[in-house]
């Protein structure tokens, strides 16, 4: 009986927290759509217009370019916070849970085919 409910305890913990990586990816979303997504594009592949307007290569604005793939979280979390070149960093604009939350959006961005 111990077995039975220490399984059923373990899954409940897992779908907890399977639950709560979704929920913070689609309030990611909602932070990514008000502050990233005029540069970044909806998609994440980056908005050749805004790119042109910034003097900046149209893969600079791209998260689903490789190299963001193998970035470390910590640094796109830090990226996010501080900024780098001519994207602004959000550390004054975000709580702390919202650059979480936009990290794991960015993340899942990163992973979309290209």
């Amino acid at each position: 009986m111990k077995r039975i409910l220490a399984a059923l305890a373990s899954v409940g913990t897992v779908a907890l927290l399977v639950g709560a990586a979704a929920n913070s990816a689609e309030h990611g979303k909602a932070i990514y759509a008000e502050n990233c997504k005029s540069c970044h594009g909806a998609d994440g592949k980056g908005s050749a217009k805004k790119a042109q307007m910034l003097k900046v290569a149209p893969e600079t604005l791209d998260l689903t370019r490789p190299a963001l793939k193998k970035m470390p979280r910590a640094e796109v979390k830090a990226l996010i916070e501080k900024g780098k070149g001519k994207m602004p960093g959000f550390s004054e604009d975000l709580k702390p849970a919202d650059v979480e939350a936009v990290t794991d959006y960015t993340e899942h961005l990163a992973r979309q085919p290209k």
